[in-house]
């Protein structure tokens, strides 16, 4: 596991956002290169079907991305759609 998600509150509007946080040290050099890429990339999209990232922080080898929050879990959309 190179990381965990977390729900949280933005004070100001009350929106809950997902964080997801990444442990840089724990995931190699490939793996990485790509998180980052897709970083990026998503931060660059605004689309009513594609989540909002609102933030990117990194502290002491970690990253920690604020997410919209997504109203269904993975594990239940993967059962429905397999």
């Amino acid at each position: 596991v190179y990381g965990d998600v977390r729900k949280a509150v933005e004070h100001q509007s009350g929106i809950i956002l997902e964080v997801h946080q990444f442990d840089c040290q724990r995931a190699n050099q490939q793996l990485y290169n790509a998180f980052s890429q897709d970083i990026l990339f998503s931060t660059n999209l605004n689309h009513q079907n594609i989540i909002k990232i609102y933030d990117l922080q990194v502290q002491n080898a970690k990253v920690q991305l604020f997410k919209e929050q997504t109203g269904t879990p993975l594990n239940i959309l993967t059962k429905l759609y397999n």
